[in-house]
């Protein structure tokens, strides 16, 4: 998640891209002085942030009906006033499974993967455990592209519809699956230290970092309105 969070940042401007991360277990919280990545953790900012994005995605699509366009590829494209990606990351999904309001998160979540793409709002779930419960054929259904690291045997693999994971050398060797198309390849690792100093340098010296120092409310749930 490091590797894929930091190229996103050295990518996008706060313009182009702002990310909500669900951080169970307190691991990313190196990006929370980003003002254009929300960190939360608990139950209820959790849900605040789902509802958030649900509500995005409805005023995007008014939005784009009302325009008579397709899509955020085709509105950016038209208009000047450009829509940014909104990325949600789930850390450890299978910590949101066992909270008190799993159910609840896991259907707002499953409502964002299935309406947000055109929309531009997107979702990356992560974990380390494997299990039919977590693989369901919801998340399935919606989930298309896969990244899998490793797995403990042939059932883990079933599982999770990537064959071959049980075979791979660990240390960022993955297969990455879209459609039943495996693709094996080598993932990047990426020290502390130097996360520190891509968001230091990111946030000092990104002019759309300057501009929008104070602007993002953090968890603002109103439904976005555009002009």
């Amino acid at each position: 998640l490091d590797m894929i969070i930091n190229t996103l940042l050295l990518k996008n401007s706060p313009d182009d891209l702002l990310i909500n991360i669900v951080d169970k277990k307190g691991e990313l919280k190196v990006y929370r002085n980003l003002p254009n990545i929300s960190i939360v953790s608990e139950d209820t900012e959790i849900i605040q942030v789902l509802d958030y994005l649900i509500s995005e995605i409805e005023a995007r699509n008014e939005l784009f009906l009302k325009n008579d366009i397709r899509g955020v590829v085709d509105y950016n494209k038209a208009s000047k006033n450009k829509l940014p990606v909104q990325l949600l990351i789930i850390d450890e999904y299978a910590q949101i499974t066992i909270s008190e309001k799993a159910k609840e998160i896991q259907n707002k979540l499953l409502a964002i993967a299935s309406m947000g793409r055109s929309s531009g709002v997107c979702t990356i779930v992560a974990t380390q455990r494997i299990s039919a419960e977590l693989m369901s054929n919801s998340i399935q259904t919606n989930y298309l592209d896969k990244i899998g690291l490793t797995a403990g045997n042939i059932n883990d693999e079933r599982t999770l519809g990537i064959t071959g994971l049980s075979s791979l050398s660990g240390k960022g060797d993955l297969i990455y699956s879209r459609n039943g198309n495996n693709i094996r390849c080598q993932a990047q690792h990426i020290e502390t230290d130097n996360v520190l100093k891509i968001t230091k340098y990111i946030a000092s010296n990104n002019m759309s970092y300057e501009k929008k120092q104070g602007e993002i409310k953090k968890q603002e749930v109103t439904k976005v309105k555009y002009i």
